[in-house]
C-alpha cells in the first residue's frame, strides 16, 4: 500500500484490549548493530510509504522480541495474536508501559471485518493521531 503514511497509518492500525498483564523482568536488550538494522528497515519502510512491509516488520520485530525474554508473552496472548494474523493481521506490538494488557494491530483494510470478528471478545479502542505528542487523556488513579 503507498500513500500518505500518517494518514494510512490511523486507517490501518486496530488496538485491542487484553487485560492480559505481562512483566518481561528478565529481557535482554538488543544489540546496538541489532536496533540498527531493525531501524534501518522500519525507516526504509516509511519513507517509501510501504507500509504492508511496515505491518510486516512489525511481525518480525515481535518474534525477536519473544526471543529476548520468557515473559514477553504467555500462552493466552500467543492464542489471540495467531488469531489475529490468521484473520489476516500483518503485524503486531503489545503495549502498555512494559506490563502489557493491550494489542496493537497492523492490518489491512479489507482485512479488518475478519480480525475483530476473529476476536471478537476483546474491546477496541479508537486509534487517532496526535500531533502534539502522547498526552495522557485520562487519569483513573486521580
Amino acid at each position: 500500500m503507498r500513500g500518505n503514511p500518517l494518514f494510512l497509518l490511523v486507517c490501518l492500525v486496530l488496538l485491542l484490549c487484553t487485560a492480559l498483564p505481562l512483566y518481561a523482568q528478565d529481557a535482554a536488550p538488543l544489540t546496538a548493530a541489532e536496533a540498527q538494522s531493525v531501524l534501518g528497515q522500519y525507516t526504509a519502510a516509511w519513507a517509501a510509504g510501504d507500509l504492508d512491509a511496515f505491518g510486516r516488520l512489525l511481525h518480525e520485530g515481535w518474534e525477536l522480541k519473544k526471543q529476548m525474554a520468557s515473559k514477553i508473552s504467555n500462552g493466552s496472548l500467543d492464542a489471540i495474536y495467531q488469531a489475529a494474523r490468521q484473520a489476516g493481521a500483518l503485524g503486531g506490538k503489545i503495549t502498555g508501559a512494559g506490563g502489557g494488557g493491550f494489542l496493537l494491530l497492523f492490518c489491512p483494510h479489507s482485512a479488518q471485518r475478519q480480525v475483530r470478528q476473529a476476536l471478537a471478545p476483546l474491546p477496541e479502542l479508537p486509534v487517532s493521531v496526535e500531533m502534539d505528542g502522547s498526552q495522557v487523556i485520562f487519569n483513573y488513579r486521580r
